[in-house]
């Protein structure tokens, strides 16, 4: 039974190793891509010309939130709003009183958002698809969605002026124009790898919630282990203990059992030298004893003899009177 449990936990302990180390190249391979879209992020974002972050740092504006780090667009729509917000996507968004405070004629070419929103126009318009955009919303109401060139078509007859509508897949006209987005990467991409990175963020934060069960299966497997080793050695320590007392025991019955032995041999041995005290003694007695068998034979054979004489006397005796009474009888 032990040897099951222990083979059991062994298994259960070299699956969770599995596990774990699968789960940490997942999450190696995460933290790879992640970085990878970090850094497009970052390239994206920079500001490649060192004026414009001298001049924003001059006006305190340099901590100031990029319009690409801050906007939040409904899923599905991100590679367009990148596409046509492209040329603002570095843009700084800051109060109103910042941007009113700064000089008319600045040295760089740089862009400034009000970050406060305008209210929503309503409709089928893209400033209800992105939020944190600052004043661009104004402009995003201008333009309409539409899933896919049908619906572009029949909104389009019906534009006002300024008015433009694009579809999903990048598609954008107006009244009497249209410009059809390329794909790629760089910084029309930009909402999409932000998309990717949270998204991957996300799966990163599973992962590391998984690998932390892993791990701790890993250390609960070990800790059985660790305690059925324990058992077994314990149970060894008992078994040793219990065969030590066994051993005793065999020891101690061997050892009465000799001294039985031992005295049931001089038990033997006593009653061997008194059989044969016995046999002495009755040799002993029969040599004494010799004589007076001879003795009484003797007188045996002189009684015998004895006897024979006084049954001839009788006789003899007898045949006196007989004769005696006969004179008796011829002398009357």
């Amino acid at each position: 039974q032990w040897q099951q449990r222990y083979s059991d936990a062994k298994a259960a302990y070299q699956q969770a190793i599995e596990a774990r180390d699968q789960q940490r190249a997942d999450l190696s391979q995460r933290q790879g891509e992640l970085a990878s879209l970090q850094a497009l992020i970052d390239a994206a974002l920079a500001d490649h010309d060192p004026h414009v972050s001298d001049a924003l740092a001059a006006h305190g504006l340099d901590e100031a939130p990029r319009l690409g780090e801050a906007i939040e667009v409904t899923p599905g729509w991100e590679r367009v709003i990148s596409w046509l917000l492209a040329p603002w996507l570095n843009a700084r968004l800051v109060g109103a009183d910042q941007l009113n405070a700064l000089p008319e004629a600045l040295a760089t070419d740089w862009c400034l958002i009000d970050r406060a929103a305008p209210a929503l126009h309503g409709g089928q318009r893209l400033d209800a698809l992105v939020s944190g955009a600052g004043a661009l919303g104004e402009w995003l109401a201008s333009i309409h969605y539409a899933e896919d060139s049908a619906e572009a078509d029949a909104l389009a007859a019906s534009l006002a002026p300024g008015e433009s509508v694009v579809t999903r897949d990048g598609v954008w006209r107006g009244r009497g124009w249209l410009h059809q987005q390329a794909n790629g990467e760089g910084v029309d991409a930009l909402l999409v790898t932000r998309r990717r990175y949270a998204e991957l963020a996300a799966r990163r934060e599973q992962d590391e919630d998984a690998l932390a069960v892993v791990e701790a299966q890993c250390e609960t497997a070990s800790d059985t282990i660790e305690t059925l080793e324990q058992r077994r050695e314990q149970q060894a320590e008992e078994d040793e203990a219990e065969l030590a007392l066994t051993l005793d025991e065999q020891r101690a019955r061997w050892h009465e059992a000799m001294e039985q032995l031992e005295a049931a041999a001089e038990a033997r041995d006593t009653i061997a030298e008194q059989r044969d005290q016995q046999r002495e003694r009755r040799q002993q007695l029969n040599q004494q004893h010799a004589p007076l068998k001879a003795r009484q034979q003797a007188l045996a054979l002189e009684r015998e003899r004895l006897n024979a004489e006084g049954s001839s006397l009788r006789s003899q005796q007898a045949r006196s009177s007989d004769s005696e009474a006969r004179l008796v009888e011829r002398i009357e």
